[in-house]
């Protein structure tokens, strides 16, 4: 297992990979949505474009040559500092339970403590709940909660 920064050029080596591994989180924290294989694409695209302009970071984890996760962050000012902001965090499902997510969370962390950062936030589905529990066992604590009421047609 190799972990690593992400290039533009990365970007579109394994970019059949981050299609995969962005339809197969979104199917799992929205099964009831049905998405336009272009929108994770588009993604994709979008993904680059924040490289280009310095405005993401992507660590990954290749395993034989396959892209088996990555993390798509980016640094946020807020009232009391920086914070991380996860905005995609991954791994293949073909590939978990082999450690990769602790160890993507780790360059992940490290790169706070480098920078100074005191705080990491991200949105999780409440139905996924392998990834719920993957965060609460690193402290993470629910701050906000989002409401939504249905309403019938």
């Amino acid at each position: 297992m190799q972990i690593f920064k992400l290039t533009i050029d990365d970007i579109e080596k394994y970019k059949e990979e981050i299609v995969t591994m962005l339809k197969q989180s979104f199917e799992k924290s929205f099964p009831e949505l049905n998405y336009e294989p272009t929108s994770f694409y588009d993604r994709v695209e979008s993904l680059k474009v924040y490289l280009n302009e310095k405005k993401a970071l992507v660590y990954g984890s290749e395993i034989d040559e396959s892209l088996a996760g990555f993390v798509w962050f980016f640094e946020k000012d807020t009232p009391k500092g920086k914070l991380i902001h996860i905005n995609h965090f991954v791994v293949d499902e073909n590939f978990r339970r082999r450690g990769l997510g602790n160890t993507l969370w780790n360059m992940v962390e490290e790169y706070a403590s480098k920078r100074g950062i005191e705080e990491i936030e991200l949105l999780v589905t409440k139905n996924n709940e392998n990834a719920v529990n993957f965060y609460l066992n690193r402290n993470f604590e629910v701050e906000r909660l989002v409401m939504k009421k249905r309403l019938l047609k």
